[in-house]
C-alpha cells in the first residue's frame, strides 16, 4: 500500500466517525396531558426546582427579590406545583417539564389558628389542561393532609415542614381538607374557601 493512499484512507474514515459523531439530537420531553395524575404524591424532581430556584417559571417575586421553594408537589412525570415565599409574599406556581408554568401569589399569610390553614387556593390552565390546587400551614403533630373532592376522590398532599399542598386535573372543588397525626388519628377537619 503506498503511503499517500493510507492517508487518504485514514483521512476518509475520520471523516465518516466526525459526521456520525457531530449530530447531536436534544428530545424534548412530551407536553403533559395530565392523564397519569396520582392521587398520591410522587418523589420530588430535582430539575423541576431547579427551574423555580434560577428563576426561569412563574414563581418570582413581582418585586424581583428571591424566593424560597417551601415544598413541591409533583403528580405526574412532567408536572409539579411549588408553594413558595419570599420577604412579603406566599403563593403556589405550576411548572412543566417543557419550560411552561403559571403562578399567582399574595401576601404572608396570617398567624395559624388551628392545627391546619388554606393560605393558598388556585385554578388554571397548566399543561394541555386545567388544575386546581390548595396548600397552606400546619402545626407541628401533622403528618399528612388529605384534600376531599366534590365528585369523591381523595387526593394526599405533600407535607414537608410545616407546609402542605395538592393538586388535581379539571376544575372540580375541594369540599374538605382532613389534617391527621403520624397515629393515623384525625386532627381537624377544614373547608375549602369557595
Amino acid at each position: 500500500m503506498r503511503r499517500g493512499a493510507g492517508l487518504v484512507a485514514l483521512a476518509a474514515a475520520a471523516l465518516v466517525l466526525a459526521a456520525g459523531c457531530g449530530v447531536a439530537r436534544v428530545q424534548q420531553a412530551p407536553e403533559d396531558d395530565l392523564s397519569t395524575w396520582s392521587a398520591i404524591p410522587l418523589p420530588p424532581d430535582a430539575g423541576l426546582t431547579a427551574q423555580v430556584v434560577s428563576g426561569q417559571s412563574a414563581c418570582k417575586d413581582p418585586n424581583g427579590g428571591p424566593i424560597r421553594v417551601l415544598l413541591q408537589d409533583r403528580r405526574t412525570a412532567l408536572t409539579a406545583a411549588f408553594l413558595v415565599s419570599g420577604k412579603d409574599l406566599f403563593g403556589s406556581c405550576f411548572v412543566t417539564a417543557q419550560g411552561g408554568s403559571s403562578g399567582g401569589s399574595g401576601p404572608l399569610p396570617d398567624p395559624m389558628t388551628a392545627a391546619l390553614s388554606i393560605d393558598d387556593s388556585g385554578f388554571g390552565n397548566v399543561a394541555a389542561g386545567t388544575a386546581r390546587e390548595l396548600g397552606g400551614r400546619v402545626a407541628a403533630g401533622v403528618t399528612r393532609v388529605v384534600v376531599e373532592l366534590k365528585d369523591g376522590r381523595m387526593v394526599t398532599a405533600s407535607v414537608v415542614g410545616g407546609y402542605w399542598l395538592a393538586w388535581w386535573p379539571n376544575d372540580v372543588a375541594a369540599s374538605a381538607v382532613t389534617a391527621f397525626d403520624a397515629a393515623g388519628a384525625e386532627i381537624v377537619i377544614v373547608e375549602p374557601p369557595k
